[in-house]
C-alpha cells in the first residue's frame, strides 16, 4: 500500500496550503491560491476549495520533485484520478483548467501529463470533464466523460497502459458507476510510462490565464499502481465521500462493492408489469460477504410469495418490511443473504414472485463485504402522502456502518430528490405504476439515523425502509487534497 500523502487546504483561505505525508518527516510543498480561490462550506458533506468567481488565474500549485507522490508516479504505467466537487449553476467557464493535474508544470503538448481538466474556450460542450494523458511524448491523448450534472458528485479517473484493450486503458466513474467516455483521439500506447513529472496542481494550469469558475473542490486524491481503485473501490469511495469529504474514504469503514444500476453497466436490476421479475448481481470472494435484496411491489393480494438466489430460498431472510394499502396493497421489502449461504465468486439471478393477477415490482441488489456475519435489526419504517418521506431507526447508526433506503412512490413520473448525505444506487419504474428509489449513506460518526427523500407528488402513496449495515475494511491513497486542516 502506498503512504498517504495530504494536501491540506488553509482554513479560511488564509495561511499557506500544504501536502505533506501523512507519517514520518513531513515534506512541506507550499501551494500558491490565486484569484478568487477560497476556503467555503460544502454544506453537511464538509468543506473544501472553490473558484466562485472569473479571475485571471486561479491556482493551487507545488513542486513535486523528490516527493512521494513522484516517486511513486514516475515510471508507473498506473495512476487514479478521485475527487468531490460541486458545480454551480451556470456552466463552467472553458478554459484551461483543471480539478487536478500531474506533470511538467509548463504544460507543453510533448512533455509527459495526466490531467482531468475542462474543455478550452470553443469546444462544444463545456459541462464536461476532458481527461488529457500525454505519455512517452505522445500528444493529444484525449477522453471527455459525458455532460456532468449540477451539484455535489464523485468522479474517478483510472488510467492502466498495461491494459492491451485500448478501451481499457483510460476509464472514468461518476458517483461510483462507471460512466461512457468518449473517446476522441487516440489513447495512450500500451505499457507507456509518466516521465518526470515534477508539478501537481489544482486550478487554472501553468502558463494559462483563462478564467476558472463554477465549480468548488472538496477532495481529491492520487492513487499509484501499490493501491490503485477498481471498479468497485470507486462505489465504496463515492458512498463514502457523500457521507463526508473531510475524512480518508480508505480508512477502515464500509466497503460496498456492487449495486444495481437500471440498465447501468454494474448490476443491472429490472422490472416487470407483471407478478415476477428477476435481475443479477455479481459477488466477490472476499471474506464475510452479504447481499441486501430491495423489493417494491404494489396491486398484490400478500405481497411476495417466492424468492430465490441462484436457484435456492435456503438463507435469504426478511430483514424489514413495511405494507400499506393505497388502493390496492404495496410494500417495501429487504432481504439479506449471509456469507455461508452465498455460492463462490460470480454473477447469480435472483428472481421474485408477487401474488395477484395485477401484482407490479421492482428489484434491487447490492453487495458487501467485511460485514458482521448477523442479520441486521437497527431497522426504521415509514408511510405517507406527503411531498416528503423520512423513515427514522429504531436507534442511531454506528461510526462507520452503512444506511440501505428504498422508497416505494405509488406515483408515476416523479423526480424524488435523495436527502443529504445520500448516494443514488437504483431508481426505476415498472411501465406505468410505481417507482423505487434506493440509495445507500455512509456513516462517519456516530449518530446518522434516517434515510429521506422529498420532491414527492402530494397525495400519493408513499413507503419507505432504512437499514443499518455495519461494515468495516480498504485501502491507502496519495492524497492530492482534502477539506481537512493540520
Amino acid at each position: 500500500m502506498a503512504t498517504p500523502l495530504w494536501l491540506t487546504l488553509a482554513n479560511e483561505g488564509s495561511g499557506t496550503t500544504i501536502a505533506d505525508t501523512s507519517s514520518g518527516t513531513p515534506v512541506n510543498l507550499a501551494i500558491t491560491a490565486g484569484g478568487t480561490g477560497a476556503w467555503a462550506s460544502q454544506g453537511s458533506a464538509g468543506q473544501g476549495y472553490g473558484w466562485t468567481a472569473a479571475t485571471s488565474t486561479g491556482r493551487a500549485a507545488a513542486t513535486a520533485s523528490g516527493t512521494k507522490i513522484a516517486t511513486a508516479l514516475n515510471g508507473g504505467k498506473q495512476v487514479c484520478i478521485e475527487c468531490a466537487i460541486t458545480l454551480a449553476s451556470g456552466s463552467i467557464t472553458p478554459g484551461t483548467a483543471g480539478i487536478c493535474t500531474f506533470g511538467p508544470g509548463l504544460f507543453i503538448a510533448t512533455d509527459d501529463m495526466i490531467s482531468l481538466q475542462w474543455p478550452s474556450s470553443g469546444e462544444a460542450d463545456n459541462s464536461h470533464l476532458k481527461v488529457a494523458a500525454v505519455l512517452n511524448g505522445t500528444d493529444n491523448n484525449y477522453s471527455e466523460f459525458p455532460t456532468l450534472s449540477l451539484g455535489y458528485q464523485v468522479i474517478q479517473l483510472i488510467v492502466d497502459t498495461s491494459q492491451a484493450t485500448a478501451a481499457n486503458r483510460i476509464q472514468g466513474y461518476v458517483n461510483g458507476f462507471k460512466a461512457a467516455l468518449t473517446q476522441n483521439q487516440a489513447v495512450p500506447p500500451q505499457n507507456s510510462t509518466f516521465g518526470s513529472a515534477a508539478t501537481l496542481e489544482t486550478g487554472t494550469l501553468s502558463l494559462f490565464a483563462q478564467s476558472i469558475t463554477g465549480y468548488s473542490y472538496a477532495f481529491g486524491a492520487l492513487y499509484s499502481s501499490a493501491s490503485m481503485l477498481t471498479g468497485s473501490d470507486c462505489l465504496s469511495h463515492a458512498l463514502r465521500l457523500f457521507g463526508t469529504n473531510d475524512a480518508d474514504p480508505n480508512a477502515a469503514g464500509v466497503a460496498l462493492l456492487a449495486a444495481s444500476t437500471n440498465g447501468g453497466t454494474n448490476d443491472v436490476s429490472s422490472s416487470t408489469a407483471d407478478h415476477s421479475l428477476s435481475f443479477t448481481i455479481t459477488i466477490g470472494s472476499g471474506a464475510n460477504r452479504k447481499v441486501g435484496i430491495s423489493v417494491a411491489y404494489f396491486g398484490v393480494t400478500t405481497g411476495v410469495t417466492s424468492i430465490t438466489f441462484n436457484g435456492s430460498s435456503t438463507g435469504v431472510h426478511l430483514t424489514a418490511q413495511q405494507q400499506a394499502t393505497f388502493t390496492s396493497l404495496a410494500g417495501c421489502d429487504y432481504y439479506e443473504i449471509l456469507d455461508a449461504n452465498l455460492p463462490a465468486a460470480g454473477t447469480y439471478t435472483i428472481a421474485v414472485t408477487v401474488d395477484g393477477a395485477l401484482g407490479v415490482a421492482c428489484g434491487s441488489p447490492l453487495y458487501v463485504e467485511g460485514v458482521a456475519q448477523s442479520y441486521s435489526t437497527n431497522t426504521g419504517l415509514a408511510t405517507g402522502t406527503g411531498t416528503s418521506l423520512t423513515a427514522t431507526l429504531g436507534s442511531n447508526a454506528v461510526a462507520g456502518s452503512l444506511l440501505v433506503g428504498e422508497l416505494l412512490d405509488v406515483s408515476f413520473g416523479d423526480t424524488p430528490v435523495s436527502g443529504s448525505n445520500q448516494l443514488r444506487l437504483v431508481s426505476q419504474q415498472t411501465s406505468s405504476v410505481i417507482e423505487q428509489t434506493v440509495d445507500g449513506k455512509y456513516v462517519p460518526t456516530a449518530g446518522a439515523n434516517s434515510m429521506s427523500w422529498s420532491g414527492l407528488t402530494n397525495t400519493t402513496g408513499k413507503i419507505g425502509i432504512a437499514v443499518e449495515v455495519q461494515l468495516f475494511p480498504s485501502n491507502e491513497a496519495l492524497f492530492f487534497g482534502s477539506g481537512t486542516t493540520s
